[in-house]
């Protein structure tokens, strides 16, 4: 199998995107496997995490998790930006 790096249009480059886990959450600030870094599931993990994302300028935040099948019974997706934010439920 080949390997295709593929890159999408930057629209928003101080947007970041974060898959929520129950172990873990892996948080995106740009394209490259190195914009890409792990956070744990605690305070003192998300305050770290928070810091990163002001560190590197970021306004906005996509956030997604996967429903368990023992816990949630959809898809849930947060979108922050400013001091706004949204929340859209998949079934």
């Amino acid at each position: 199998m080949v390997k295709t790096n593929l890159k999408m249009e930057i629209i928003n480059p101080n947007a970041a995107g974060i898959d929520i886990g129950s172990r873990s959450h892996f948080v995106a600030i740009n394209q490259e496997h190195s914009d890409v870094k792990e956070f744990g599931v605690y305070a003192q993990d998300t305050k770290e995490l928070l810091t990163w994302l002001l560190d590197n300028d970021v306004k906005s935040v996509a956030m997604e998790n996967s429903p368990r099948t023992s816990r949630a019974k959809k898809q849930m997706y947060w979108i922050v930006c400013g001091s706004r934010s949204y929340i859209h439920s998949v079934f």
